[in-house]
């Protein structure tokens, strides 16, 4: 419900607030992307201001400002094991960021993982609470972008290993505490849970490497294999890394305000809780600000039609499966919930290998065409290609 509130109000009540009256000169773009435009409203190409990886600064002033969319502990495990893998891995970033060429020197490592180890019981608490889990992501790119403004490559290599760190460790928690509720002993799920990172980790990297070099145009607009995700992270990078938190959102940048956010989300929690304690209205105890405020996290890549499906899906099994037929949703939600979320990927999965991979179109309908709503994805001020 928080997360139903906080979509309903971000998108579809701020955002076209903000983008019709023009915030940020927010009409020469789409109303929703993850790409990067020029001031006018041009597909913006991070190679045109780096040399050597490192931003140009010479070359960013030629080529103009960035501008982005409106949207933007029970144990039977020696405690021992864990201490090895943790340092052992930290050593291993270090060496792999001083060895090869990723600019983040080794301070930029310790303050990363030093990162996680704070973060992670608070969020950690938010999510046993809530089963959502606030990412870290701009805490790490904001940190890192002031540290070492103008290198996306150490920027990213610091997010990764402050952010993903701390979300695989809660994602882990979670696993060893499904495993003990499974009653699957400690240590078989330790073995499996190390293994499935091994086996997962040389698979995605080899995945990505044969995508990258057989598939082509695979990543870039309009292709066949969009990668969303990834557009989304290599924008990061650019915004966060690239051109540096100082020059996007710093004193008489066009984003400058947004830093207020900061603010106000650590603020609004507050007499929302006080208000829960003097207040008789039942409602009120079932409103949490974080998950709320936090609800649109994942916009982009994700689209509005991921939220509302999610939302139906939820209130039909949250709801009235749980209200009205108590013991069908005792037995078999949480596992028609895996086979959905299972049976999708192996779908995909398969249907790539058969039919994309092969050129081969199994359907074609107007609901699956390209040009279904040419509007989609255009700015309301069209570019100027003359600037």
């Amino acid at each position: 419900v928080n997360i139903g509130i906080g979509f309903f109000l971000i998108v579809w009540v701020l955002i076209p607030i903000a983008y019709y009256t023009d915030l940020w000169e927010a009409k020469k773009f789409p109303i929703l992307s993850s790409s990067l435009f020029r001031e006018n409203g041009e597909k913006y190409h991070a190679t045109a201001v780096l040399t050597n990886n490192a931003l140009n600064e010479s070359l960013y002033e030629a080529y103009g400002p960035l501008r982005i969319t409106t949207f933007f502990a029970l144990s039977y495990v020696p405690d021992w094991w864990y201490a090895a893998i943790f340092f052992t891995m930290t050593i291993v970033a270090i060496i792999t960021c001083e060895v090869w060429d990723y600019l983040l020197p080794w301070w930029g490592v310790l303050l990363a993982v030093a990162l996680c180890c704070i973060f992670v019981l608070p969020v950690g608490l938010i999510q046993a609470l809530t089963n959502q889990t606030p990412g870290l992501n701009i805490i790490t790119e904001y940190v890192i972008g002031y540290a070492l403004p103008g290198r996306p490559i150490a920027n990213v290599t610091f997010k990764t290993l402050g952010y993903i760190s701390m979300t695989q460790a809660l994602t882990f928690t979670s696993d060893l505490k499904l495993g003990h509720y499974m009653k699957v002993p400690p240590r078989s799920m330790f073995w499996a849970q190390l293994l499935g990172t091994l086996v997962a980790g040389v698979v995605n990297l080899v995945t990505a490497d044969w995508l990258m070099s057989s598939q082509p145009g695979v990543c870039i607009d309009n292709a066949e294999f969009p990668c969303p995700s990834a557009a989304t992270f290599y924008s990061a990078s650019v915004i966060w890394g690239v051109i540096s938190p100082r020059r996007m959102f710093g004193p008489g940048s066009l984003y400058n305000a947004i830093n207020y956010f900061f603010l106000i989300g650590f603020l609004l929690p507050i007499p929302f809780y006080y208000l829960k304690k003097v207040s008789s209205v039942s409602w009120l105890q079932y409103i949490h600000l974080p998950i709320l405020l936090s609800s649109t996290g994942l916009m982009p890549p994700a689209q509005a039609y991921n939220y509302t499906n999610w939302l139906a899906m939820g209130f039909m099994f949250q709801f009235f499966a749980r209200r009205y037929r108590p013991e069908w949703h005792l037995r078999f939600t949480y596992v028609l919930s895996s086979a959905l979320d299972s049976g999708t990927a192996f779908c995909v999965l398969i249907s790539f290998f058969i039919f994309t991979n092969r050129n081969v179109y199994m359907v074609d309908w107007w609901g699956t065409r390209s040009d279904l709503c040419p509007l989609d994805g255009s700015p309301w001020i069209p570019v100027d290609t003359g600037a």
